[in-house]
């Protein structure tokens, strides 16, 4: 009897929180650390009242007047016994945090490996791109894989992870695939791990991807690669760049913890290209007609938005950028190199191949992280 007073108790409660939500117009459409739309309060359907029951379930869950509260609360506890919260990540050795999110972690221990035909379907994709720009459109084609934080900092891996030695035979699989297809991705991995030593850290601690100064070091092997080709092709040096300490917030804890400030901010070296005077025009659904950024929401994924960054006072060549989230530290140090760059994203993007055409790319780049090499990559219509 006890249990069920408290239980209708609850349910009150949160049928209540809910309604006053409603009413008192606090309800949210977005949130920002979950990266998607909330459910709004439900209309009637023609499916009838039990769908709008279904329906009102979520938006009390996505609603909940106390969730951030709770949310912040539980968290925060369970950072502080040093417990994950979710799957998509796993505590290391003096507070570093890493990405588990496409099972990372089971693939550096051997445990989850590519099928046959999820690397046969990642290699024709990327075929399929390098196919449609060099050889039909006579447009080089360069591919470099951006290297988990596991690869390069497993010393900092769960104490239980010393037992394994590193498995990288999906990273190897994938590479070996795309080398027999006639594709040779740049050792980007490699040079990061040649260089960890020499600049300090070059991923953030609590976060997914490598920092200011790994980026560089990506930025400026691409660049070496790309000046065979064009030898007048401008490379910011090390000793142009702005060195400073500052504190920088982790997306691991601001993202998916919503937790305090003080657990948000780790302190880090910082590698800053010198200030350049770049347009900046961003386009829907990749089709080139300009849009009122008032009318779009970009704090969900603003990945899907075709984006095109001109810097006038440069002469280089204009590029193509098909990257996901690892290029985003890359772009101060590449506006320095071109004169524009297209950005589509290759998971997101909704792009159209004839339409970029028309912006005259001389080199498309093809970023993707190393976790994402076993999703399905957008394959747009080269038709």
């Amino acid at each position: 009897m006890k249990f069920k007073i408290v239980y209708i108790a609850f349910l009150i409660f949160l049928t209540g929180t809910s309604i006053f939500g409603y009413f008192a117009s606090t309800e949210n459409n977005v949130s920002i650390e979950e990266r998607r739309y909330l459910t709004m309060f439900p209309k009637e359907t023609k499916e009838g009242f039990s769908e709008w029951i279904k329906d009102f379930e979520k938006y009390s869950k996505d609603q909940f007047q106390f969730k951030k509260f709770s949310q912040r609360v539980y968290n925060t506890l369970l950072y502080s016994l040093k417990h994950e919260s979710v799957k998509t990540i796993k505590y290391g050795k003096n507070g570093w945090i890493f990405n588990n999110n496409e099972q990372n972690i089971n693939q550096y221990k051997g445990l989850k490996k590519y099928s046959i035909k999820g690397i046969q379907r990642t290699t024709s994709i990327i075929k399929k791109h390098q196919i449609y720009f060099e050889e039909d459109n006579n447009i080089p084609f360069i591919i470099f894989i951006a290297p988990d934080k596991h690869l390069i900092y497993p010393e900092y891996l769960p104490e239980y992870m010393n037992q394994y030695k590193g498995n990288y035979v999906n990273l190897n699989r994938i590479e070996s695939s795309l080398n027999k297809s006639g594709i040779s991705c740049l050792a980007i991995p490699n040079k990061i791990l040649e260089q960890k030593n020499e600049y300090g850290l070059l991923y953030q601690k609590k976060a997914a991807h490598w920092n200011s100064k790994g980026a560089y070091i990506a930025y400026a092997h691409l660049i070496d690669h790309l000046k065979i080709r064009y030898p007048n092709l401008k490379k910011l040096n090390i000793e142009e760049l702005q060195v400073y300490t500052t504190e920088i917030k982790q997306d691991f804890n601001s993202y998916i913890y919503g937790l305090t400030d003080e657990t948000n901010f780790e302190t880090e070296e910082r590698w800053i290209a010198p200030y350049v005077e770049a347009k900046t025009k961003i386009f829907d659904k990749g089709k080139f007609t300009k849009i009122d950024s008032s009318k779009f929401d970009f704090r969900i994924f603003p990945e899907i938005y075709t984006t095109i960054i001109e810097n006038p006072e440069s002469d280089g060549p204009v590029v193509l950028l098909i990257r996901d989230s690892f290029s985003i530290e890359m772009l101060p140090f590449l506006k320095h190199s071109f004169s524009k760059i297209i950005l589509v994203h290759h998971i997101f993007g909704q792009w159209d191949p004839n339409v970029i055409l028309n912006e005259n790319p001389e080199i498309v780049i093809f970023e993707i992280a190393q976790r994402n090499l076993n999703k399905i990559v957008t394959t747009p219509n080269f038709n």
